[in-house]
């Protein structure tokens, strides 16, 4: 989940149900140190808003999941970075990284693949529950919001 993805679920004549796109935390907070990457997150919100209101006559739900830190080779990179940076172990490595997140962990990967089926199957109250203990909004179509944005 390093890098930007989309992902399109159901749906017939080309337009699916739902179109689950990554983006990042930092996509709608900013990380200091990591401009560049942050520079693109915002790009992929605003594509999902974008499109959630292009195509919206054909209801499909847009959405962009901005989580934090996901267990991933990225995330692993980081927290090598950490340890080099700070003369940390492992452990504390990924201790600092996890306090980091609004849920103070580093989520899994199969927790993000989660919400993507929840929202591929419409459910969104459920895939706004998992964000919200995941610490991280989705954001897109008007169907997905649930308060403001951290």
């Amino acid at each position: 989940l390093g890098g930007s993805a989309a992902i399109v679920t159901g749906g017939r004549r080309g337009i699916g149900k739902a179109i689950s796109i990554f983006s990042s935390l930092a996509g709608v907070r900013g990380v200091a140190f990591d401009a560049a990457y942050c520079a693109s997150k915002p790009a992929l919100v605003g594509f999902a808003r974008a499109l959630a209101l292009k195509y919206r006559k054909h209801r499909p739900v847009v959405a962009a999941l901005c989580p934090g830190f996901v267990e991933s080779e990225m995330t692993q990179r980081t927290i090598r970075g950490v340890m080099r940076r700070q003369d940390l172990d492992e452990v504390q490595a990924r201790q600092r990284i996890a306090s980091r997140s609004i849920a103070g962990r580093i989520l899994p990967a199969e927790e993000i693949a989660q919400a993507v089926a929840l929202l591929g199957a419409l459910n969104f109250d459920a895939a706004r529950a998992l964000a919200e203990r995941g610490g991280y909004p989705i954001v897109g179509s008007p169907e997905l919001q649930s308060g403001e944005v951290p």
